[in-house]
């Protein structure tokens, strides 16, 4: 059997060179040892086959090849559909998990496939609003300033420290404009007075890099309750956590906060809606840069 990695290269390409030698050197290799009877059965071969490329993909020499020569070599075809199903079997798993213990969960959207349609549920929507969503791309783009990937973590964190300080003190404009290029614009704005660093070379690839996917703008995030799961777990959970904290936190809850409303609306499996081609924009220009 041959999984269908084939027919998307362009994701494939990003998985090998920007995610399998941080994926092999955290998780240990490329795909998980405990689902080789299962990688086995589906894509046929005996265990002992798929557990010698598993020993492979724990190999940084070679893992580094294949960054540097992507679709070279005997083995590859093997390990990239081991790759995919492992992922694939991952997000069952975590599906499971979720659903079973009362939680939310949300997926990278190549797992819809293969999760269970959820039926006889209620669902919930979430807009997400443009600045908000500007705001949270130049946070990730800020990372990419960094060469490694501990100093990418540790600027990451920073700037979503200083974000999240300047969320409290109400010193940003996070309010939905009209037009996308004004809300880049505030979110620029935004970044500067939150002192985001790092973002400014990074930011027009980031910006341009859903487009180039075809998978257009984040409109709204959608909870499909459990059908089992009591609806307002979530919201209890929430409130023991957070109840005996200071002002600062209580103001983030007290605001009318998209992310407050989806905590609080219980366990659920969370999609995300995205909308193409009726983005309004003031002028198509290149996003402006701050320095």
């Amino acid at each position: 059997m041959r999984l269908p990695w084939r027919n998307f290269p362009k994701w494939m390409d990003g998985a090998i060179k920007v995610g399998w030698a941080e994926h092999s050197q955290r998780l240990g290799g490329l795909f998980n040892v405990s689902f080789i009877p299962q990688i086995a059965l589906v894509l046929g071969r005996d265990e002992a086959h798929w557990h010698a490329l598993w020993r492979l993909t724990c190999d940084p020499k070679w893992i580094s090849e294949q960054v540097r020569n992507p679709y070279g070599g005997a083995d590859f075809s093997d390990v990239a559909d081991a790759y995919l199903l492992a992922a694939l079997l991952r997000g069952l798993y975590h599906d499971y998990l979720a659903r079973d213990s009362g939680g939310q969960i949300i997926h990278h959207p190549f797992r819809a496939p293969v999760l269970t349609p959820l039926r006889n549920t209620s669902a919930v929507d979430f807009s997400v609003h443009n600045t908000e969503r500007f705001l949270a791309t130049i946070t990730i783009a800020s990372a990419f300033a960094e060469k490694s990937m501990e100093r990418r973590i540790e600027l990451w964190a920073s700037n979503v420290h200083n974000a999240h300080k300047a969320f409290v003190e109400g010193s940003m404009d996070l309010d939905p404009k009209d037009y996308e290029d004004v809300a880049l614009e505030v979110s620029l704005r935004n970044a500067k007075v939150a002192r985001i660093r790092g973002y400014g070379k990074w930011l027009d690839a980031v910006l341009r890099l859903g487009e180039a996917l075809g998978v257009g703008v984040l409109t709204s995030f959608v909870l499909n309750r459990w059908a089992a799961a009591a609806a307002g777990v979530g919201a209890q959970a929430l409130s023991d956590h957070f109840g005996g904290i200071g002002s600062a936190a209580n103001r983030i809850f007290t605001r009318e906060s998209r992310l407050r409303q989806l905590a609080q609306a219980g366990p659920g499996r969370i999609i995300r809606v995205w909308q193409r081609g009726d983005v309004r924009r003031t002028t198509p220009t290149t996003p402006p840069t701050v320095q």
